[in-house]
């Protein structure tokens, strides 16, 4: 008989191994048959049922154990033929294992599933991405139903919580929290999730982590800017608009409600030229059109009598201050108006 090493390579497509042949070694020949590197499904003949042997035979790998004297010619065909197509099922089943743990592995962002459970949550699969985003091994959060939780910032847990819950009665959901990575540190992660019943029809979350902290302390900074500019644009003590090259008012800040007579938002919309007599307009247009081309810082009214109007008619005397700025891709204009009426009476006093 032919040594496992010897055996011929595919084409064939079942091992029928007699374990009672004269230069058989029992299981060891299953073994060495299986170190050849032999894929094909292995079938085990022997001449009585042992179920101990049946059992280890199985565990070495074989398909399936068959007792010579009771099997019929016709029931070891569809025996041997089982064997194949369950070796060929289980051989599509680890292929599809394993292009799905690829794709689990490659994904950038951590790619998990876990099941709610008394202790936490149980989490059943966790890519490789953990190590690199938290440096955590995926081992950490698959042993413990705790780990996830526990690393959840502690300002964060009660709302991130509710919100799972949330998303379990919903199907999905999306949450942002802060997360502690293995240096001590904490990153934003943001966690998308789906809500999937298993294979005991129990419920079961399957989402991903991206680490969104770049994006947060992008925002921070942008939120902290823009708290800085309505600080400062509120706090000056000019009637501050800013105009679009149109002529159209983007933003006025409360001393232009004050200065004009109705709240700063009424003003937003608003042509400029609404903020002038009407006998005036035309001359206006005309002057800010050619502005527009060629922008400049600018003071107004220190030689000329200026005039604004108020949204009820009545119109004082104006000095205004022009200053082009560009925000991301649009050019604005902003207009610091100063009421003069009090400095104009003084003058005329004395």
């Amino acid at each position: 008989p032919a040594r496992p090493a010897d055996l011929p390579r595919p084409p064939f497509d079942v091992v029928l191994l007699d374990l009672d042949l004269p230069d058989s070694r029992g299981l060891e020949t299953l073994r060495r048959l299986k170190q050849a590197g032999a894929m094909v499904p292995v079938v085990v003949l022997a001449a009585r049922y042992d179920e101990q042997l049946a059992l280890q035979t199985l565990a070495e790998g074989a398909e399936d154990y068959v007792a010579r004297k009771q099997v019929s010619a016709g029931a070891l065909g569809r025996i041997l033929r089982r064997s194949i197509e369950r070796r060929l099922y289980m051989d599509t089943v680890r292929e599809n294992e394993r292009q799905f743990r690829y794709l689990l592995d490659a994904s950038p962002s951590v790619i998990y599933m876990t099941t709610p459970c008394p202790s936490g949550y149980r989490c059943h699969t966790v890519s490789e991405a953990l190590r690199e985003i938290t440096g955590f091994e995926p081992e950490s959060m698959i042993s413990d139903p705790g780990f996830w939780l526990a690393h959840v910032h502690p300002d964060d847990r009660s709302r991130v919580l509710t919100e799972v819950a949330g998303s379990m009665q919903a199907g999905s959901g999306v949450v942002e929290y802060r997360f502690q990575t293995a240096s001590g540190g904490y990153l934003w992660i943001e966690d998308r999730h789906r809500c999937v019943l298993g294979h005991d029809s129990t419920k079961q979350i399957v989402g991903s982590w991206t680490d969104i902290t770049a994006r947060k302390n992008a925002g921070e900074v942008l939120r902290k800017s823009e708290a800085r500019y309505r600080l400062l644009f509120e706090s000056t003590p000019d009637a501050l608009l800013l105009v679009g090259m149109d002529g159209v008012i983007d933003q006025a800040n409360a001393n232009a409600g004050l200065m004009f007579g109705v709240p700063p938002v009424a003003l937003t919309g608003r042509r400029i030229e609404d903020l002038i007599p009407a006998r005036l307009r035309d001359a206006h247009e005309r002057l800010r059109s050619g502005y527009a081309t060629h922008p400049t810082t600018r003071r107004m009214g220190a030689r000329k009598n200026l005039v604004a109007m108020r949204i009820d008619g009545s119109e004082f005397p104006v000095t205004a201050s022009l200053s082009p700025i560009n925000i991301g891709d649009l050019s604005m204009i902003v207009c610091a108006v100063r009421d003069i009426t009090e400095e104009k009476r003084l003058l005329t006093e004395h």
